[in-house]
């Protein structure tokens, strides 16, 4: 009896030792991301932070359009769906300060799921010992200055690092159905997260009927996405060319830190169909030789096409890597394969040093041009396209060892990792 009394004590005292530990990092977050707001004007200016399709500013437009009675859509210049208008016109008619304090909760749940997510991935990997990978994850993303500025500044991809932590966490939990439905919504926004639908390969069981049927409930949830747009538009499909149109074809050329807006001002008219048919079709074919190479480790799977994802979207951010870039502890197992990993970080930490000196030398003081910032930009990209080549790399490196651990020499190793 004494002894069940003391078992119940101390389960009592970690269970107030676990919520005192959630409570600080969490009130912190909180409390730099109500503190950010202090910035917004500066920051919400600031092409890294923001673009033509993520701009709270433009969303703004597009609601003043409304209430003047205007069609948003006959500008061409509005990229954002007619939900997307109206549900943040609802809330901001209701409560200013309830729309940051929903940014804030948002940014907030990525973290702790991510959290939550990573715990249950290395447990089921590694059991039960005393790291607690989850409060890592939790920090990497809560703790991101660039995750924190684009909650100050309102920016949409605090919406999509919710759902792609959401999607993650689904994925992990062994739900492909919520999954695919996410997966249908999100793409019904910006298309191109539409690749992520390769992960349910490894929710299927092997079954080629069940992946194509979880690929026939995503497709139908994009569709009732679209029908509500539609409707919520006045039954017109005008909205169809500034949002889907503009995202495939790239026809809003505006510099932001992706790979697409200095290709497409310096070349000629004429080629540019050709390009941006090219581009779309790698983007949509690459998930294809990745999911058949990287069958047997569904987390890293998910860690590159999200990478993929953000770096050869037409329209990036610097946030949109911000929760893929949180759950790389994940992959501990493969660390000591990695070749480039102090090269990369180091390259992105410098580029994003440098993008805002860049910018400021070529738009405000003129001592330099579009070269210079776009010099900052496809290196940062050129980066995370090595992270993906690298991640490639340890999972091929990694089935040799477990393959042919037998038959492998330490110099057989050596000669490998060289070559």
């Amino acid at each position: 009896m004494v002894e069940s009394k003391e078992v119940q004590t101390n389960r009592k005292d970690e269970g107030d030792s676990s919520s005192f530990n959630l409570l600080l990092p969490v009130s912190a977050a909180v409390a730099v991301r109500a503190a950010s707001f202090a910035y917004s004007d500066y920051f919400e200016e600031r092409v890294e932070f923001t673009s033509t399709v993520y701009s709270f500013e433009r969303v703004k437009d597009g609601i003043a359009m409304l209430d003047d009675g205007l069609d948003p859509f006959e500008t061409k210049n509005m990229h954002f769906l007619p939900l997307t208008l109206y549900v943040v016109r609802y809330l901001l008619k209701t409560s200013p300060v309830l729309l940051a304090s929903l940014w804030i909760l948002l940014d907030i749940s990525t973290a702790w799921i991510a959290a939550q997510t990573a715990q249950k991935v290395w447990d089921s990997v590694h059991g039960r010992d005393d790291r607690n990978i989850g409060k890592l994850v939790f920090s990497l993303y809560a703790y991101n200055p660039i995750a924190i500025i684009s909650t100050g500044i309102l920016s949409l991809t605090v919406v999509q690092n919710f759902v792609f932590a959401a999607i993650f966490f689904f994925l992990v939990s062994d739900r492909p159905a919520a999954c695919a439905l996410l997966i249908g919504a999100w793409s019904s926004f910006t298309i191109f997260p539409f690749i992520l639908i390769s992960c349910l390969a490894f929710r299927s069981n092997g079954s080629i009927f069940k992946f194509l049927s979880l690929v026939s409930l995503s497709i139908f949830s994009a569709a009732t996405f679209f029908a509500l747009n539609f409707l919520l538009n006045g039954n017109s499909l005008n909205f169809v060319e500034p949002t889907y149109t503009s995202i495939l074809k790239f026809t809003s050329i505006q510099p932001n830190v992706g790979l697409y807006w200095y290709f497409f001002v310096q070349i000629f008219e004429h080629f540019r169909s050709f390009y941006t048919n090219s581009f779309v079709i790698l983007y949509f074919f690459m998930p294809i030789p990745i999911t058949i190479m990287i069958r047997r480790d569904p987390v890293l799977h998910f860690t590159i096409i999200g990478l993929l994802v953000s770096i050869f979207f037409p329209y990036p951010t610097l946030n949109q890597v911000s929760f893929v870039l949180a759950i790389l502890p994940l992959l501990e197992e493969y660390k000591k394969h990695f070749r480039y990993t102090l090269l990369i970080g180091g390259t992105i930490i410098t580029t994003i040093a440098l993008m805002p000196v860049m910018w400021h030398m070529w738009m405000v003081s003129s001592s330099g041009n579009a070269n210079f910032f776009f010099g900052a930009t496809i290196v940062y990209n050129v980066a995370l396209i090595n992270l993906v080549m690298d991640m490639i790399f340890v999972y091929s490196r990694r089935q040799i060892d477990l393959e042919y651990s037998d038959t492998l020499t330490k110099k057989t190793k050596m000669d490998f990792a060289f070559y």
